[in-house]
């Protein structure tokens, strides 16, 4: 015998609750996107599905290519668009990549694949 039951969800926090469970870690950003306007650079990346906040990471290439492949960016600022702006003045001639990876209360995706390299 099946028995069916039902649930009267009385508010949005609650069917929040219900729709996340066990959705498990976010996707993998995609498309991730960077655009130069001579002062500050903006990312942008298709939402990611069950994200709630975003990393996004630089990688310098040429000068100071000696601090690493990415450096996170803005740790702790909660970025939650899939969208940001960095200011990116005086680092002339350098050529940088992002790349974005996305979070939510059951863990981290992977790194995006690096975007289109922007000159400064």
């Amino acid at each position: 015998m099946v028995t069916a039951r039902y649930v009267l969800l009385t508010s949005t926090t609650a069917l929040a609750a219900v729709l996340s469970c066990g959705a498990g870690p976010p996707d993998v950003p995609t498309h991730v996107h960077a655009e130069f306007d001579g002062a500050r650079v903006t990312v942008s990346w298709d939402q990611a599905r069950f994200a709630e906040t975003y990393d996004v990471c630089r990688r310098m290439e040429g000068y100071f290519s000696t601090r690493g492949d990415c450096v996170v960016l803005g740790v702790g600022d909660d970025v939650r668009d899939p969208s940001v702006s960095y200011w990116e003045g005086g680092a002339t001639g350098t050529t940088f990549s992002y790349r974005v990876r996305a979070s939510n209360a059951q863990g981290t995706s992977a790194w995006s694949e690096y975007s289109n390299r922007v000159v400064h």
